[in-house]
């Protein structure tokens, strides 16, 4: 089942819907964000960049032949979760994300940026993050 069908699916049904959220929940509190052990070193992931801010490392199941996520260090869960000092932040994760697509050659051809904010818009890792991906047919 594609992503997408299965958020169809899982919309469609209220008592899935209902255990979905709950289990969610239940995986972010005893299990660490993957996200920030790979910030953290404490996991495998390969890291494109990194400073005192943010975090860009190849997506472990990519959607193009170039997909690489940008993440704060710090844990924010989503995007509803940034409050106005987080401006700065916001501005360098879109810099970052800026200079890997030209470091990949992708600013002539273009690329996409996405984020992904909740269950239902298909976030999937509770850790705020962009996608950056080439545009175009994927190659």
């Amino acid at each position: 089942m594609r992503p997408s069908s299965l958020r169809v699916f899982i919309d469609n049904h209220p008592a899935i819907h209902r255990l979905v959220i709950r289990w969610l929940r239940w995986r972010a509190k005893r299990y660490p964000c993957p996200f920030c052990d790979i910030v953290q070193g404490n996991a495998p992931g390969r890291v494109v960049y990194q400073d005192e801010w943010v975090t860009a490392f190849w997506d472990a199941h990519p959607s193009t032949s170039i997909h690489i996520l940008v993440v704060p260090n710090r844990h924010i869960p989503t995007l509803n979760d940034l409050v106005p000092s987080d401006k700065p932040l916001c501005g360098h994760l879109l810099l970052v994300a800026r200079q890997l697509a030209q470091e990949h050659h992708l600013i002539a051809g273009g690329y996409s940026l996405t984020t992904n904010t909740g269950l239902h818009a298909g976030q999937t890792v509770f850790h705020l993050h962009i996608h950056l991906k080439n545009g175009g047919n994927g190659t």
